[in-house]
């Protein structure tokens, strides 16, 4: 889901929207009245769930029941946000003389209530429907409780305006339409019988069964049912007069064919047509790359207003207006909605802590979708795209992907695009085969059901053999990234043979140092040396031999790890040749886009003279002290990354790269090109 998918998707200010509602939702709502959570508990879970905000593995056994299955008769006037409705619960007993059962329910009012036919007594208090259930259940044993209701919800789960109707209830608002165990762990069949006026469509979830007329021709009933689990978060209902219905088909290895059903405002649907072409390709290349699809259908159903861009509602994902263009614009949005069908929808969070597994992965399927189009290079774009995002947050607040809290539960820097680079590294660490078994086992081990972190995390030790505690712990359960400093020196050995020193220093928050594998690569006068080193502490020193001079170093040239690194401007030793006399020489290469390195020799004479190397540019003001110190007889090379002191980009243009020692003072120019 996207609070954020409205506004985020590559064009941020259109998300403001979304959080501003989820703020108003979390602190207006929740803080000041008191309408979701108790504050003596903070938690969405009322009873007889939890007593803190969230659980670790407490998932499906938490509660007294496991409801199977749910049917829901709703009828809407559809003249504003009333309806009635009639909940049936089919539950599986979990404890001995089971005589009361507890369910979510708010805003809403119980009419009556029957057990084995017969009304029974129930209460409404805090926000719960507590149902009298004599004589008990005894463990195991299956029983079914008919809820028959009414309400009119206040934009909350349940929202009608002029041009549709709709519910969509994540994180927990699902209790404001129907009775429910309100949690992502309670997965049960679903089937929903919706009468409306003749004229509106009603989508949903599984497929569509049958639709019906009244005997008066005003009404319609529309009959929607999975076979599949589902959990309560993604059950969906959503209707307009407006619709036109369109389809697409999916056809899967064995040859069945799979319904892709668009539920699109008329004046949108020649767009929608433009903007769904890829819809297929995407569910082929997921299936290839994951698993095959796991539901009886896809669908997306167009809504306005939305307080989100999408929101992936199993087998019938809703949409805001806003994605459907006509240009495509929007479909890094429309192919993460359809991957939640695996991560999200089929394999479900245990509890929402572990919200990564759905959103760090879906927006990671969004970069694999890049890289199934387009290649290497727009993997690459994505996840630069991805740490642009999540950089900027991190300057504002930094915080774990697990257990962000409430009001963080959907935070775009953090779960969505630092989640998707968590995803990113562990496709370098395992590398590519084992990546993808990870996530096929992962998804084959649970799907229609709930996996945690954990479950995750021991799938992918058991596919590559090792113990990756190391990279959950500083990933998922720690904050941050590590910020790099680096620099190198070679020397002539002799016989073409050069040797390499490289130094590494991680310079983020004392004392967290992350343990990663960095690739670099080394420039050489014939050539490129690659390899691969470990850092795991402040700093890190490796050399390294090649048969011809190294140029340039460059740190993760493919963008792998989620890092920042500066070469910075230290004084390297380049040979024992002490030479007669000052000298700079032309930078090179020269023009430079990224880096340039500048060799100067200082002569035996000097002794310890005060040397400075500075860039001016062509007015006189100095950018950047690239060195200065006192320094021997010898010959030294510098780097300079076209930054000033600050840390800012220089524009492209001429600069001045001055050597000063004493009274002795030489200038070389260079051309940056940006």
């Amino acid at each position: 889901m996207f609070w954020r998918r409205q506004a985020v998707f590559l064009k941020p200010v259109k998300y403001l929207y979304g959080y501003i509602f989820l703020f108003s939702i979390l602190f207006g709502s929740v803080r000041g009245q008191d309408k979701y959570i108790r504050p003596e508990k903070k938690s969405f879970m009322d009873k007889p769930m939890m007593s803190s905000p969230y659980s670790a593995v407490l998932f499906d056994t938490a509660s007294a029941v496991d409801i199977l299955h749910c049917r829901l008769d709703l009828n809407f006037p559809y003249h504003n946000s009333a309806f009635s409705g009639m909940a049936e619960i089919t539950c599986l007993s979990r404890r001995d003389n089971l005589n009361e059962i507890s369910l979510h329910m708010v805003d809403l009012t119980a009419d009556s209530v029957c057990f084995l036919g017969e009304k029974t007594t129930f209460d409404q208090a805090q926000r719960l429907i507590d149902i009298s259930i004599e004589p008990g259940i005894e463990r195991n044993d299956t029983f079914s409780v008919v809820i028959y209701y009414h309400g009119a919800p206040d934009e909350i789960g349940f929202y009608f305006y002029d041009r549709c109707a709709y519910t969509f209830t994540e994180p927990a608002f699902s209790r404001y339409w129907f009775p429910c165990l309100d949690v992502p762990w309670d997965k049960a069949t679903a089937e929903l019988f919706v009468t409306v006026p003749k004229g509106v469509e009603v989508a949903s979830v599984g497929l569509l069964k049958s639709r019906e007329l009244s005997p008066d021709h005003q009404r319609e009933t529309f009959h929607w049912k999975t076979e599949y689990p589902v959990a309560t978060y993604l059950i969906c209902v959503t209707m307009s007069e407006y619709y036109a219905r369109w389809s697409d088909w999916y056809v899967t290895d064995l040859g069945d064919s799979v319904e892709m059903a668009y539920y699109i405002f008329r004046e949108d649907s020649a767009n929608s047509v433009k903007d769904f072409v890829n819809m297929v390709d995407a569910i082929t290349f997921y299936s290839d790359r994951f698993g095959e699809y796991p539901f009886e259908k896809y669908g997306m159903a167009e809504v306005d207003p939305f307080s989100a861009g999408g929101m992936e509602h199993q087998t019938m994902t809703t949409i805001n207006s806003i994605w459907i263009q006509g240009n495509r614009d929007y479909e890094d949005g429309l192919v993460h909605e359809l991957a939640h069908m695996w991560w999200g929808d089929a394999v479900t969070l245990n509890d929402w802590p572990a919200i990564w597994l759905n959103e760090g992965f879906a927006s990671y399927s969004e970069a694999l979708y890049s890289e199934h189009q387009g290649g290497l290079n727009a993997l690459k774009a994505d996840m630069e795209h991805f740490k642009s995002i999540y950089l900027a947050q991190a300057a504002q607040e930094d915080f774990p992907i697990y257990n962000p809290g409430w009001v963080e539960l959907f935070n775009w820097g953090i779960i969505y695009k630092k989640g998707a680079w968590v995803l990113h590294m562990l496709r370098h660490v395992t590398g590519d085969q084992h990546f993808w078994t990870i996530l096929n086992q992962y998804y084959e081990t649970y799907k229609y059901g709930n996996a945690s972190i954990a479950d995750f995390q021991t799938v992918c030790e058991n596919v590559t053999g090792t113990d990756l505690n190391w990279f959950f712990d500083e990933w998922i359960y720690q904050a941050g990234y590590p910020k790099l400093q680096y620099s190198w020196n070679s020397r002539p050995l002799g016989e073409n043979q050069y040797e390499i020193n490289i130094n590494i220093e991680q310079i983020q928050t004392p004392g967290q140092f992350f343990k990663m594998p960095v690739d670099l690569q080394i420039t050489l006068v014939q050539g490129f040396k690659d390899t691969v080193v470990w850092i795991e502490n402040e700093r890190d020193v490796f050399s390294f031999r090649s048969n011809s001079q190294p140029q340039t170093l460059l740190i993760d040239p493919d963008g792998w790890v989620l890092l920042e690194s500066e070469l910075v401007s230290w004084a390297n030793l380049r040979s024992d040749n002490i030479p007669g006399r000052y000298e700079i020489y032309p930078n090179f290469p020269n023009p430079f886009n990224s880096t340039t390195w500048i060799d100067y020799n200082i002569p035996e004479t000097a002794n310890t003279s005060e040397v400075s190397i500075t860039i001016y540019n062509l007015s006189g003001k100095k950018v950047r002290t690239l060195f200065k110190r006192k320094q021997g007889g010898g010959c030294y090379r510098v780097d300079w990354n076209g930054k000033d002191d600050k840390g800012a980009q220089m524009p492209s243009g001429v600069y001045l790269i001055e050597l000063s020692a004493g009274t002795y003072k030489k200038q070389s120019k260079a051309v940056l090109i940006k």
